[in-house]
């Protein structure tokens, strides 16, 4: 399956469903005076479907994980460069924490 990478919602793709497993949906919810992103899910039946989790939130933890990574020198020898963004986002999948 193909994901649009777009700045808005960079995790598109990634984040999953704490409940369920499944992927979480991107959208933008208007205000009253201005749009908010947020993730959500949309899997019928889930404890969480329809539940709107704000953007911020399930990246600043997307970042705490990443905080956390610690590669040793010879990782770096075997990675491709990043033009791949598809082979480096099925790569880094598994490694990503459930919201």
């Amino acid at each position: 399956m193909a994901f649009l990478i777009r700045k808005d919602f960079p995790l598109r793709g990634f984040a999953t469903c704490g409940d369920c497993g499944s992927n979480l949906r991107s959208s933008w919810s208007k205000g009253k005076t201005k749009y908010y992103p947020y993730y959500l899910c949309q899997s019928k039946g889930c404890d969480s479907y329809g539940k709107s989790i704000p953007r911020d939130k399930i990246e600043g933890a997307f970042a705490d994980v990443v905080k956390t990574l610690e590669p040793s020198p010879n990782t770096w020898c075997g990675l491709k460069p990043c033009s791949d963004v598809h082979g480096m986002r099925d790569w880094l999948k598994p490694k990503i924490l459930r919201v």
